[in-house]
């Protein structure tokens, strides 16, 4: 691919850019030798005395398949500190095609390695010798190699099984025994050019695994539901698969593997043989497999003594399915399976092995043509096998890896095209690493080859667009594929069951960001998508099903369906039901993928001959009948659907989640082409038929929504607004009744466990916090998974600098109410000021920390008692200022009444129960020009014992410093606690001092408060993030902030200061940002220092979910805090003013508008009023 890449674009000369690259290769080979992990040369010059790595491999397609996982790892080989991760775009793809022939040279090669391997294989043996018997059924060592079917984990396994003595360089000839159509079982002889399963040194030292995932019997489309996840793969005596367990695996395997050569009848037949085999039936004296038979009660035994398989014990488990009566001491696995790598290393670990994973990583395309075209025939199968892979490799190597490991890691990535280009080299790298000495060197055949388009002359250029026009003209004339190719190349994955065990339903006003998380929940889970893709990318349209059919992922915007119409009522439904029994009410014979495809094109259709106002009504698509299913197929879903949905129009005892199919029809429900769900009665719907369901609602800012929404999904601002009311309507309704403290959780039959059912998620805050917000969404969705997608933040485009234009008259004169408000209830300045009483002690009971708005710690401290709702007059210190008659004497001791509206650091309630703190990150901070960065403390202190670097300590009585050091243990002479910052010293010990500006690590300061007896509980605002970089710019760093000014009056020094501005605020942001990812991590909802018991100590809020939901959001957080109290607050939408107003003109694409629309865009670059007249 590299050479066909540099081909099409640095170098049109092929044997030119052969040899260069022949040169490069020599290069690196040398540098890698000399260089590398075990290189000959490293600390033997002067100032290399440590003897550490320089040179490192990475594998592209490895980064492009385990994307940051494979980074991370890298970063930490480098000892770079951070969390950055880069959008990846695989360049490979597009080189990618189903194997064909290879060029003449490889094809000459090929053909050479064959002669070779058939010169070189060991004559069939005339008498058959079994090897001797094993001592021991574990090895000391074992290597595991894992990586998607036909990745080349054979080859690897192979040439590590000759490494390590484990298996012979030329092959093995075993027998194994057969089905057959005579009367007793025939012993045949069989060669093994490869290690494709397992083998073991003869002194039991090693032994290499072959592990593709998945493996087993072949993916068809008869057996396309058969994949499970196991625990791990067991010793060969003591694995047996759950169908055919009187069998060995090499005999039902030898079945398996000529399933494509022979016909579906001699296959079911070669089947019936084995059975009958088993059973004793298949020979004249009863017995089965009867050469073997004698010692299979004696390996079960040895199972069930040394390698702890047993159906009886509680303390070890069998790796997959215990065998139970006769089979005790066997792992029963099913026809095709998965291993979860994490718990294989642990389960052998357990045992006293030591283990070694190599995550065997080819190209992502090439792997999955191959797969397709040997090993799996279905395309939803291969997509999904290939996304569960990878997720349990990435899990296994975020847990085992380099970055999580002391000492030797368990789990090493390996790159298949890094062995085919450095062959030995690297090889020997991982011998070592491995701990293998060895020299064997197998023979490299580049099986990727045949799997590259050629390069001709007229792509060299311009490969790019021929490869778009090739694929433009795959489909016809409307851009639609013809419907009766939507059902072949998509056919629906048949299921055991229409109802899963699990249902997690995504729901969301439109363009809330909904089809992203349930996209990103259905590959976390493995899932089959079953919409027919519309991109290269998969996204979920309404559902995507795990393999082993436990979860679905159901996603639904509200309305859903096609354009919105004035006027037209928009029909609430009681559910939305599994896809196999959905149709459309409009014409329900045909299969709801179809009709939706259909649907569009007409939508599409119609939308142009608008565009064109072209006269009279364009003609509707009303001929689907190729899209309809076959009678017999429908019946059968029908009856399904009837049978253990319970839909039907018969059934009084059960509803049908939305009109109720009649006639030939009973058995689907039907559905409008728009329509909304009522999320109460879906929970309920599914709950009345035994399945655990839970409904993650995506919130999104509300006017970035609802202009995304306007560009997109409905072009009348009335039905949007309608609409969105609706669907907030529906949303509050259940987070009253079925979120964290909802009033009917537990109330319902098959609802005992009480838990919550509704689960916010904040898509900003999805956005800014990224895979740290979304595994904790994993945990409380009960998914175990380290899928992290591409965050790619769709509200940046809308986001501004702040306008007061860009607030709507309705939102405009709502502010002006709410702010006419305050001001008429804020109490009259005291003529005399009476300070609040001192209190008994400076901890309180319970704290709560806000990191991020003074809004929420005002309306928390309002709620807990700790300050007054219109305000309140405190006394304050003067800032430090100079007097005019003697400047060398600052103004000390001089206090001034001030009005706060809101809580300054922090409030306490009168009894000191509760203490509301209000944190910035970074405290004090205002940009100066230079690229200075605050230092992190550990943690804020109690007020009364906080000095400030300009203002000093709030109180200069001798008696609280005395109070700071007894109560609060803040001294400079106490080695067992520290002060949170620097400690006084001297006069001032008691005291905490703080620079001017600095960040609190939160983490620390969680665990300052729970060290000294408080009940701490951090709350993180998370505000989308172009907006709080743009807030932060505009009070903070306004030197940042693009000028008005034209280019050419702008001196150089301005706009070098305006870049380092912007840069510090840049890194002000990330430092921010990665302290409050720890502490979620650590200390949020299952983080990883809670122990058994503890309460979440860091709880994430969505500044955009409390002024879309308010009331209801609020009393949550209320609930989770323990705060009993009904104080709503005036809310005041301040993202308003960030969003551009004119967002539709901005993404019209009529010629029309375009002249406009990019000298609007030109003047909005220099930040000009769009009538200022220029050159």
């Amino acid at each position: 691919i590299s050479s066909k890449s540099k081909l099409a674009g640095h170098c049109h000369f092929e044997d030119v850019g052969n040899m260069e690259d022949d040169v490069a290769l020599s290069i690196m080979a040398e540098a890698m030798e000399k260089y590398g992990k075990h290189g000959s040369k490293l600390g033997s010059l002067p100032g290399d005395s440590s003897g550490k790595q320089r040179v490192f491999a990475v594998s592209y397609e490895g980064l492009m398949e385990m994307q940051d996982t494979y980074l991370y790892y890298l970063y930490h080989q480098l000892g770079i500190n951070s969390t950055f991760i880069p959008q990846f775009y695989d360049g490979n793809e597009k080189y990618v095609t189903l194997a064909n022939g290879t060029g003449k040279e490889e094809l000459e090669h090929e053909q050479q390695n064959q002669e070779i391997e058939v010169d070189s294989r060991p004559p069939k043996p005339e008498e058959y010798h079994p090897p001797p018997p094993k001592q021991s059924l574990l090895p000391k060592k074992v290597i595991a190699i894992f990586g998607p079917e036909s990745s080349g984990t054979e080859f690897l396994s192979t040439t590590l099984g000759v490494a390590t003595g484990a298996f012979p360089s030329d092959g093995q000839w075993s027998r194994v025994v057969l089905p057959s159509h005579v009367s007793s079982p025939v012993e045949e002889w069989v060669f093994r050019q490869q290690n494709n399963r397992r083998a073991m040194s003869l002194d039991g030292e090693w032994e290499v695994q072959n592990l593709a995932l998945p493996r087993g019997r072949l993916c068809t489309e008869n057996n396309t539901r058969e994949v499970n996840v196991v625990e791990a793969l067991v010793p060969d005596e003591c694995f047996r698969y759950e169908s055919y367990p009187d069998n060995s695996p090499e005999t039902v395997e030898w079945v398996w593997n000529r399933e494509l050569d022979e016909t579906e009848h001699r296959f079911n037949y070669t089947m019936r043989r084995v059975e009958n085999n088993a059973a004793g039936k298949g020979y004249p004296d009863g017995k089965s497999e009867s050469p073997q038979a004698a010692s299979k009660s004696a390996i079960a035994e040895m199972c069930r003594n040394e390698v702890h398989i047993t159906e009886d014990s509680k303390s070890w488990t069998c790796g997959a399915t215990c065998g139970t009566g006769q089979y005790n001491g066997y792992a029963l696995y099913p026809n095709r399976f998965l291993v979860n790598i994490t718990s294989h290393i642990e389960w052998y670990k357990s045992r006293g092995v030591e283990v070694t994973v190599l995550l065997f990583m080819r190209d992502r395309s090439i792997s999955k043509k191959s797969k397709f075209s040997n090993r799996c025939v279905v395309p939803a199968m291969v997509d999904a096998e290939a996304d569960l892979s990878l997720s349990l490799m990435r899990e296994a190597m975020v847990k085992f890896g380099a970055r999580s490991t002391k000492g030797r890691p368990h789990v090493i990535p390996v790159s298949y095209e890094g062995l085919m280009e450095f062959k030995e080299v690297y090889l020997f790298d991982i011998y070592k690493q491995l701990g293998i000495s060895s020299s064997h060197v197998p023979l490299f055949e580049d099986g990727n080859e045949k799997h590259v388009k050629s390069v001709d002359a007229s792509h060299r250029k311009s490969g790019r667009r021929n490869d778009e026009k090739e694929a433009r003209s795959n489909t016809d004339n409307t851009g639609q594929d013809p419907c009766h190719r939507i059902l072949e190349e998509n056919p629906r994955n048949p299921k055991t069951a229409l109802l899963p065990k699990k249902v997690i339903t995504v729901f969301g006003t439109e363009s809330s960001g909904s089809t992203f998380l349930s996209t990103t929940l259905g590959k976390a889970i493995g899932g089959i998508f079953d919409d027919i893709p519309k991109t290269k990318e998969r996204t979920i349209s309404r559902q995507a099903t795990s393999l082993n059919e436990e979860w679905e992922i159901q996603h639904l915007s509200l309305p859903w369906g096609w354009e919105c119409e004035e006027g037209k009522e928009i029909n609430t439904v009681e559910a939305l039901v599994p896809e196999e029994c959905f149709r459309y009410e409009r014409n329900p014979g045909i299969e709801s993928r179809s009709a939706a495809r259909m649907f569009a094109a007409e939508s599409n259709m119609q939308r142009w001959h608008r565009h064109q106002n072209e006269p009279g009504k364009p003609k509707i698509i009303e001929d689907l009948t190729t899209c309809a299913m076959k009678p017999e197929e429908d019946e059968k879903l029908m009856s399904k659907c009837r049978e253990e949905v319970h839909i039907s129009e018969e059934n009084g005892n059960w509803t049908c989640g939305a009109m109720c199919g009649e006639g030939k029809y009973n058995g689907f429900a039907l559905y409008p082409q728009r329509f909304s769900v009522n999320i109460t009665s879906h929970i309920e719907w599914y709950l009345s038929r035994g399945v655990d369901i839970k409904v993650v609602v995506s919130l999104r800012d509300r006017t970035i929504s609802s202009k995304s929404k306007l560009d997109g999904h409905c072009h009348n601002p009335g039905v949007v607004t309608s609409e969105n009311e609706m669907a907030l309507s529906i949303i509050t309704e259940a987070m009253e009744k079925y979120g964290r403290r909802g009033s009917k959780l537990g109330s319902l039959p098959g609802d005992e466990s009480g838990k919550e059912r509704v689960i916010a998620v904040s898509y900003e805050g999805m956005m800014e916090m990224q895979e740290v917000y979304l595994y904790k969404l994993y945990d409380q969705l009960g998914i175990n998974s380290n899928y992290v997608p591409s965050f790619d933040d769709g509200n940046e485009k809308y986001v501004t600098y702040a306008n007061a234009a860009n607030l709507g008259k309705q939102e405009m004169e709502h502010q002006q109410r709410v702010k006419k408000n305050l001001l008429d209830t804020r109490p009259p300045e005291p003529k005399e000021y009476h300070p609040p009483p001192s209190k008994d002690s400076f901890l309180p009971k319970k704290l709560i920390t806000v990191v991020g708005s003074s809004f929420l710690s005002t309306t928390l401290a309002v709620a807990a008692g700790a300050f007054p709702s219109e305000g309140r007059w405190i006394e304050k210190a003067k800032s430090p200022s100079f007097d005019t008659d003697s400047v060398d004497e600052p103004l000390k001791n001089a206090h001034e009444l001030v009005f706060e509206d809101s809580v300054g650091t922090a409030a306490a309630s009168l009894n000191n129960d509760w203490q509301i703190q209000h944190l910035s990150l970074p405290m004090g901070w205002k940009c100066d020009g230079t690229d200075h960065i605050p230092d992190v403390v550990e943690a804020l202190v109690p007020e009364e014992c906080y000095c400030d670097a300009s203002f000093g300590l709030s109180s200069d009585d001798p008696k609280v410093l005395e109070q700071c050091r007894t109560e609060v243990l803040i001294a400079e002479n106490n080695t067992s606690w520290t002060c949170g910052s620097k400690c006084g010293k001297g006069q001032m010990s008691g005291s905490a001092l703080y620079p001017n500006s600095y960040f609190v690590n939160i983490t620390s300061h969680i665990e300052w408060y729970l060290s000294r007896g408080v009940d701490i509980t951090v709350v993180l605002l998370m505000r989308d993030r172009s907006i709080s970089m743009k807030e932060m710019q505009r009070a903070d760093c306004p030197m940042a902030m693009p000028t008005k000014k034209l280019s050419h009056s702008i001196s150089e020094r301005t706009l070098k200061t305006a870049s380092t501005a912007r840069a510090s605020v840049k890194q002000v942001n990330q430092t921010a940002l990665a302290i409050k990812k720890e502490a979620y991590e650590k200390y949020g909802k299952h983080g990883s220092m809670l122990k058994s018991g503890d309460k979440e100590r860091v709880i994430v809020v969505s500044y955009e979910g409390l002024l879309e939901l308010e009331g209801v959001y609020l009393f949550d957080l209320y609930h989770q805090l323990g705060i009993s109290s009904t104080y709503i607050p005036a809310f005041i939408d301040d993202n308003a003013q960030y969003i551009k107003s004119d967002s539709a003109h901005w993404n019209d694409t009529s010629i029309g508008h375009k002249k406009g629309n990019q000298r609007k865009k030109l003047l909005a670059a220099l930040d000009l009023p769009s009538n200022q007249n220029q050159n």
